[in-house]
């Protein structure tokens, strides 16, 4: 890959000097000695103007003068026009400046071809006519014309071409190579390094060592975010996985059981040399329904926090009191077997607080925020609820003054799968009573959060927005 955009950029270059050697040559050949342009302003057509003027010069009387026509281009070009006879005398002049000579030497015409005079480029030419020989000089604007003279040893010439021409043609193209691969070289370092860091990034090395710097330095911030980013979520993919797997083994646990149970009382049932008695026959039958309800129970719970994920439960929201709703889950908590000689206080202001819920959801939300506090504490545990509204929304605070969370399990509470380090081994149940609290709480718009100290106990806030 190195060699490739290396040796790409090095073409590149090549065939760039090249074109500024055509193009160096095709605007000198144009400049100095190429076809005039429309109007004529090259130092050729000045020249060819002034060797084909002569058509434009008649006599008159044994004088010359200058057509109409010829008079015309000579102020289309801004010219000026002087004839001068055999001896260098003036015969005839038009446009001519006003220092101009009326009779020159031959030293002097020389001077004038070849030097500006007030301003201006002088070109001579010769015309026959009437048997005489006429010299005439037509000067154009220097700023629209110049000459300048070059001068060279044909003996110079003749050994540069063509070798000395290879010469100056290799040298110009090594030079470019050089400097191209130089600067391909330094070029193509930082991209060869972002292309060894996206291939880290595919093979999963997520811990990349790039320094900002130089033009690159936006891609390599982008590319140190992005592996920031991807080591963030195989971090939380494998934390999920391993939860995931946890659970699955606690379920199984928590699921064998029972099954082993209900195998185990429904053989005995369906056995016919067993002689059992009516009330043995209502026990075993009592303990096979309890525990394919504690069953059923965690499937409901599966189905439910797969719903609640993909939004697929369809909810039903009414306007209500949600004083009402708590205080009703607290009675339902304190008359079951959980709640059975424990105190949970109540306190909400003002005593009627409106809120759009789904009373069957939410209630369920706050049943295992509740059963949470009471089954993961000792006995005679305080739990107190104080529920508040105003202008901002709803506050819902459950405290307990138990024995608290490690910080460990705080980060993962409402996490799927998750069954703290504090759960009794003796307690059944999903791992998922507070994800589908938190899940339910996010479908109304709402948050959830939590507070604990080791040792002093839990508070959890829920909070809805006003509707």
């Amino acid at each position: 890959m190195k060699w490739k955009v290396i040796i790409q950029f090095l073409l590149s270059m090549s065939t760039l000097a090249i074109l500024i050697l055509i193009v160096n040559y095709t605007a000198l050949y144009f400049l100095a000695g190429g076809p005039a342009f429309e109007n004529g302003r090259t130092a050729a057509f000045a020249e060819r103007f002034t060797h084909d003027f002569g058509q434009r010069i008649a006599l008159q009387g044994g004088r010359p003068y200058v057509t109409p026509e010829g008079l015309t281009e000579l102020d289309r070009q801004g010219a000026w026009i002087q004839i001068l006879d055999e001896s260098g005398a003036e015969a005839f002049a038009y446009r001519k400046p006003p220092h101009a000579l009326t009779h020159y030497s031959p030293s002097e015409i020389a001077f004038f071809y070849k030097y500006a005079v007030q301003d201006f480029t002088v070109f001579i030419s010769r015309v026959e006519n009437g048997g005489y020989h006429w010299s005439y000089m037509i000067g154009f604007p220097v700023e629209t014309v110049a000459k300048y003279f070059l001068y060279i040893s044909p003996k110079n010439v003749q050994t540069f071409f063509p070798n000395g021409l290879y010469m100056l043609l290799g040298v110009t193209l090594g030079g470019t190579l050089i400097i191209g691969y130089l600067f391909a070289r330094r070029l193509s370092r930082p991209v060869r390094t972002v292309i060894d860091a996206i291939r880290e990034l595919a093979d999963g090395r997520y811990e990349l060592r790039l320094a900002p710097k130089g033009i690159y330095k936006d891609v390599y911030r982008s590319l140190l975010h992005l592996s920031s980013t991807l080591s963030s979520l195989k971090q939380h993919r494998d934390r999920v996985d391993r939860m995931r797997e946890e659970w699955i083994a606690g379920l199984s646990h928590d699921l064998k059981t029972p099954l082993s149970s209900i195998k185990g009382y429904g053989e005995v049932l369906a056995e016919p040399s067993y002689d059992l008695s009516p009330d043995e026959r209502t026990g075993y039958a009592t303990t096979i329904v309890r525990n394919a309800v504690y069953m059923e129970a965690l499937l409901d719970d599966l189905r439910l926090t797969s719903q609640l994920k993909h939004n697929l439960l369809p909810m039903d929201k009414q306007e209500s009191d949600v004083v009402r709703l708590l205080q009703e889950t607290v009675i339902l908590l304190l008359n079951s077997p959980e709640g059975e000689d424990r105190t949970i206080s109540f306190d909400a202001r003002p005593q009627t607080i409106p809120l759009s819920f789904d009373a069957k959801l939410l209630q369920r939300a706050f049943l295992n925020l509740l059963f949470n506090a009471l089954v993961h504490n000792p006995a005679g545990t305080q739990v107190q609820v104080a529920v508040s509204g105003d202008e901002s929304g709803v506050r819902v605070a459950i405290a307990d003054n138990g024995v608290g969370i490690t910080k460990e399990d705080m980060a993962k509470l409402f996490d799927r799968y998750y069954r703290g380090t504090n759960t009794a081994a003796s307690h059944q149940g999903s791992g998922l009573g507070l994800a589908i609290a938190r899940q339910i709480i996010e479908a109304h718009d709402g948050k959830v959060e939590a507070e604990s100290r080791l040792g002093h106990g839990t508070t959890i806030i829920v909070h809805f927005p006003q509707t």
